[in-house]
């Protein structure tokens, strides 16, 4: 692998732009374009951790270019990885997916495996993901919650609500994320067990403001599952309490912001046409001045 040497001074900035890709991706660029006036721009790692601030920004083309630079170069299963999540965001899955298999031959393990299902999830390939999903848990043992996660996500796409929810009661609770939350949701959504649904939103949206990671914008998947959620309750004529109105008004006045959003996921746009559509058919402004 071609890596290029780097010196004190260099390391000390790299560091500090590693521990700040997720959570200032603005701040850990700058010190990047400082450590390559000193290193060459050839460095793999730098151009790792910028792939990640740019994913961060929701920067995918330019995302794309700098990972395509580091493949050339080189690059470990990280950086293909980094590459098909690019590709992924702009919706060119067939490269995507050659992108993550090489990941997975240089060694990519359960991470590489699960942008390789969620690959499949989105071409509707849900057998293929099934048995990826149930590859990683084996790899990975039944401590792990990776596996889980995907397989609880598997099975919600085929509509197995049931089998999905007690996959995903294998997590530990400590261990639950965003995820494994909204999955949860829209599954109970599903089986119209609202109560527990809105709780699992409301678990996710905390998980979420704990969160660091921004590539993939599950604020999107919240603030469109509280639309459908109130969607799901009003066609079976449940009683819907101001409050939950008053988040639902405000998850699609987030929503309608965030369609002027050039650089959303291709793969979120459904998502969020479908629940600007019922927000704007709903008028859940008005439902809840009549609620007042």
């Amino acid at each position: 692998m071609k890596r290029t040497s780097i010196s004190p001074q260099v390391g000390i900035l790299i560091r500090r732009a590693d521990s700040l890709k997720y959570s200032k991706p603005k701040k850990a660029l700058k010190f990047l374009r400082r450590a390559k006036k000193f290193n060459s721009p050839k460095n793999i790692v730098i151009l790792g951790i910028e792939t990640q601030c740019l994913l961060g920004l929701k920067e995918f083309k330019a995302a794309e270019i700098v990972a395509r630079r580091a493949t050339r170069l080189g690059g470990d299963m990280v950086n293909f990885g980094l590459l098909a999540q690019a590709l992924l965001f702009r919706g060119e899955l067939e490269q995507a997916e050659i992108a993550v298999n090489k990941a997975i031959r240089l060694g990519g393990g359960a991470v590489s495996l699960g942008l390789l299902t969620q690959i499949k999830l989105i071409q509707g390939k849900l057998d293929e993901a099934e048995n990826i999903a149930n590859q990683i848990i084996s790899q990975k043992g039944n401590s792990d919650s990776i596996g889980f996660n995907i397989l609880g996500e598997v099975l919600r796409k085929k509509k197995k609500y049931e089998e999905a929810l007690a996959v995903l009661s294998n997590i530990a609770e400590k261990e639950k994320n965003y995820h494994d939350c909204l999955c949860a949701a829209y599954c109970l959504m599903h089986l119209r067990r609202f109560s527990e649904s809105l709780a699992q939103f409301k678990q996710a949206e905390e998980s979420l403001s704990r969160s660091k990671n921004g590539y993939f914008d599950s604020q999107i998947r919240l603030n469109a599952g509280y639309v459908f959620l109130c969607e799901t309750m009003f066609q079976a004529g449940e009683p819907i309490e101001k409050t939950f109105l008053e988040t639902v008004k405000n998850a699609s006045q987030w929503l309608k912001e965030k369609a002027k959003d050039k650089n959303i996921g291709k793969h979120q746009v459904r998502d969020l046409s479908s629940a600007l559509r019922i927000a704007a058919s709903r008028k859940f402004g008005e439902l809840l001045e009549v609620r007042h």
